[in-house]
């Protein structure tokens, strides 16, 4: 490959639309993260979520239910309409659209149940990384 092949395809690479582009393709992965912390009763910082459940008969339905979470600790999991209105945008953001008890989550459990703690965090910009390379390298 000659130098003026490369600069050209240098100056094909828009690095702000292939990051998009694999935003937007990989949204079900970037959501599971999420979903995969409050199954298991964390938020995006580490933290178990709390409050704890007040009543104990509702937390042994919760473990009869499947939950993953420590017994008497939240999945927010009941009937799958707040883990599947999960988004996320571009700024790696994520936000429930389209379920009205959303916001009383957000406010009861606090914002943290959004997002990704900083393993996971690190894990998919491993792999975001791993893509844009080889994107780039035209391979």
């Amino acid at each position: 490959m000659t130098i003026d092949e490369v600069l050209r395809l240098y100056q094909a690479i828009d690095p702000v639309q292939m990051a998009k582009d694999l935003v937007n393709a990989n949204e079900g992965n970037i959501l599971d993260i999420n979903r995969n912390q409050l199954r298991i009763g964390f938020d995006s910082e580490g933290n178990v979520v709390r409050p704890k459940y007040a009543r104990a008969a509702y937390a042994r339905k919760k473990q009869k239910m499947g939950s993953r979470a420590p017994y008497a600790t939240p999945d927010l999991l009941y009937s799958g309409r707040f883990y599947n209105s999960l988004k996320f945008d571009a700024g790696f953001r994520v936000y429930s659209d389209g379920v009205p008890y959303a916001p009383w989550l957000r406010q009861h459990y606090g914002g943290d149940i959004y997002g990704f703690n900083d393993r996971n965090l690190g894990l998919y910009r491993s792999m975001y990384r791993n893509e844009l390379e080889l994107k780039t390298s035209g391979k």
